[in-house]
C-alpha cells in the first residue's frame, strides 16, 4: 500500500492502487499529496472520481491544520528560548515583529 505515513486516506490508496501499477504508485513514497498532485498533471479530470475529489481536499485541510499547529508550537518553543519576535519574524519569512505576534495569534485563535 502507499500509506506509511499519519493521515493517509484509505480511500484514496485504494483508488490510487487501482488508477496507476504499484511501481508507479511506488515512486510517491507514501506520499498521497504528491501523488495526487503528481497525477492530476498528467491525466484528465474526469479520471478522478468525485469521492476521491472530496477525499484529497479533506486531506488538505488536515495537513493545513497539522502545519498551523506545528508553526505555533515552533513559535511558542522560540519565545519560551528567548528568541526576540524580529528573529522569529525573519525565520517564518515575516517582514517585522509585529506580523510575526500577529501571525501567532492567527494561528493560536484561528476562528475568532
Amino acid at each position: 500500500m502507499i500509506s506509511n505515513e499519519q493521515n493517509q486516506d484509505p480511500i484514496i490508496d485504494e483508488w490510487l492502487l487501482t488508477f496507476a501499477d504499484r511501481e508507479a504508485v511506488s515512486q510517491f513514497e507514501g506520499n498521497q499529496l504528491v501523488a495526487l498532485t503528481t497525477l492530476s498533471l498528467r491525466h484528465r479530470p474526469t479520471d478522478f472520481p468525485a469521492e476521491v475529489i472530496d477525499r484529497w481536499k479533506r486531506l488538505i485541510e488536515m495537513c493545513r491544520i497539522m502545519a498551523n499547529q506545528s508553526d505555533a508550537a515552533l513559535v511558542a518553543q522560540e519565545v519560551r528560548k528567548g528568541t526576540s519576535w524580529q528573529q522569529i519574524a525573519e525565520r517564518v519569512s515575516l517582514s517585522d515583529a509585529e506580523q510575526a505576534k500577529e501571525w501567532q495569534q492567527k494561528l493560536l485563535n484561528p476562528n475568532p
